[in-house]
């Protein structure tokens, strides 16, 4: 099976970006036009599919192709890795917010005069 959802493209609103998503051998793959979705595999149209965010559909139209789209990704192995990686960036944001506040006690420690 094989859907086609066309997505808004931020950097020329005349030219939508399409996003296929489509079943092979059980497995389901995601592929989009954009610069992005070419080079690296990674963009924000992929992502409002697992996402199930609407407002990066071009319109009104294509909110069918979209909703079964978000249905083929619902309950695969891709989407149990977005959501393990949803999860490992949310603790490395923690984590970096923990560091900055660790480091800001230090700094301020050793400005600390002894009297």
């Amino acid at each position: 099976m094989q859907l086609t959802v066309l997505m808004k493209n931020r950097n020329n609103p005349d030219t939508p970006n399409a996003v296929n998503v489509f079943t092979d051998d059980s497995k389901v793959f995601i592929l989009c036009n954009c610069n992005n979705g070419r080079h690296d595999g990674y963009c924000y149209h992929k992502e409002a599919l697992f996402n199930d965010d609407v407002s990066c559909v071009l319109d009104r139209q294509q909110l069918g192709a979209f909703s079964n789209a978000v249905a083929m990704i619902a309950g695969t192995e891709l989407k149990a890795m977005y959501e393990s990686f949803q999860d490992a960036e949310a603790a490395a944001f923690d984590a970096k917010n923990r560091a900055k506040r660790i480091k800001d006690k230090l700094s301020r420690a050793m400005m600390t005069k002894i009297s």
